[in-house]
């Protein structure tokens, strides 16, 4: 019994000593967010041109695999502006996602499969009604997720939720042990996110977000805040529709 105790400090000693070694890299002011947002975006357009366009090549697959773990870790952390997730602001992302599912079939997407804001909506959703700890919130929560799933296949299916969830508590979480253990969780998440595709691939996620998130602390913490609010789901729709038209004219 004893070295199990002390096996169990050690281990969260080490988590301890992991999260404060994590803080500075995952702290950024809003001009450094919408910079790793502006990457995230480059490598969701080079992704979907590659695939909408019908291009092909694995390097462009390769690149796109880091979009949405970035979008994931800024969506986190923009929702610790408010204590709770606030159902106002949810209810504006499942209207934006409804909007967007009209792009997502232009561009050539199954219709019946939802766009990757439905991925951020149904996991916000989820949590809020989680953290709100009911047995009836949390029932509808592991519910709606349970729903969502069989439409989620073009938008990284349950690993998905659960990498949204883990970044989520990685700037939630209570202690720097906690902050720990939800990055190892969401490095596991990214790459489940396309360990079906190809080792690869799994792999460029997990790279590309590391790139992103140590080479942005070279960026001046005076860079003000640049996108205005909603850029990025006017671009996210703006792009697929683009990205259609421009597949229809030319294939």
């Amino acid at each position: 019994m004893h070295k199990l105790n002390s096996k169990r400090t050690e281990n969260l000693d080490i988590l301890n000593f992991m999260g404060q070694g994590l803080a500075p890299y995952v702290t950024w002011t809003s001009g450094q967010l919408d910079v790793i947002k502006t990457v995230a975006m480059l490598l969701m357009v080079i992704d979907h041109a590659n695939s909408i366009l019908g291009l092909d090549h694995p390097w462009m697959m390769w690149l796109g695999r880091g979009a949405f773990p970035l979008f994931g870790v800024v969506w986190a952390y923009n929702l610790m502006r408010h204590p709770t997730l606030r159902q106002a602001s949810l209810n504006h992302l499942w209207v934006w996602a409804l909007f967007a599912q009209l792009g997502y079939a232009l561009a050539g997407f199954p219709w019946w499969q939802g766009n990757i804001l439905f991925a951020f909506a149904v996991a916000g959703q989820a949590i809020r009604w989680c953290e709100m700890k009911s047995r009836l919130s949390v029932s509808l929560g592991l519910l709606l997720v349970a729903l969502w799933l069989p439409f989620a296949q073009t938008s990284y299916g349950l690993a998905g939720i659960m990498m949204l969830v883990s970044a989520r508590y990685l700037f939630a979480g209570a202690s720097s042990a906690d902050r720990a253990a939800c990055f190892i969780l969401w490095c596991s998440m990214v790459l489940m996110l396309n360990i079906e595709v190809s080792p690869i691939a799994a792999i460029a996620g997990l790279i590309l977000s590391g790139v992103a998130f140590v080479s942005v602390r070279a960026i001046s913490a005076g860079v003000q805040r640049f996108w205005p609010r909603d850029f990025f789901v006017l671009f996210y729709v703006g792009h697929l529709v683009l990205l259609g038209v421009l597949a229809e004219v030319i294939l």
